[in-house]
Parts: structure tokens; sequence; C-alpha cells
């Protein structure tokens, strides 16, 4: 998936990593325009923001939702 525009967030993202859930998917972006110079965002199925200045992939959900929960 690409060119998806996310409200509240400037230019267009693309998923680069899924997280399977119990409660549905979490989808990592990050930006078309700059890659991986600004931080990516998470977003759930619905392009409902979950998390951003996401620095460190889903380990950044990790820490911020689940301590002690990962890979």
């Amino acid at each position: 998936m690409s060119e998806i525009k996310i409200q509240g967030y400037y230019g267009t993202w693309y998923v680069i990593d899924v997280l399977e859930t119990d409660n549905g998917d979490l989808f990592l972006l990050e930006s078309e325009q700059y890659g991986d110079e600004v931080p990516g965002i998470i977003v759930n199925n619905w392009n409902e923001v979950m998390l951003d200045y996401v620095y460190n992939g889903f380990e950044d959900w990790y820490d911020s939702y689940s301590p002690g929960w990962g890979p």
C-alpha cells in the first residue's frame, strides 16, 4: 500500500511493516517524500494514528503500550 494520506500529517505515506494483533493489524508507515529522515507513524486498520514519532519501528509500540511484550 502506498500514497496513504493521514489526517494531520504532511504528504503521503507507505507501509513498511505490519503487526498482526488480536485487535486487528497495525501498520508502520514511512513518509514517501522524506523516507527515514523523519519519524514514522503507526496506524490501525482505519488509518487512525496509534503512535507517532516512531524511530525504532514496532519496538516503540512495544515500549509504549506493552512493556515486556515483544519479539
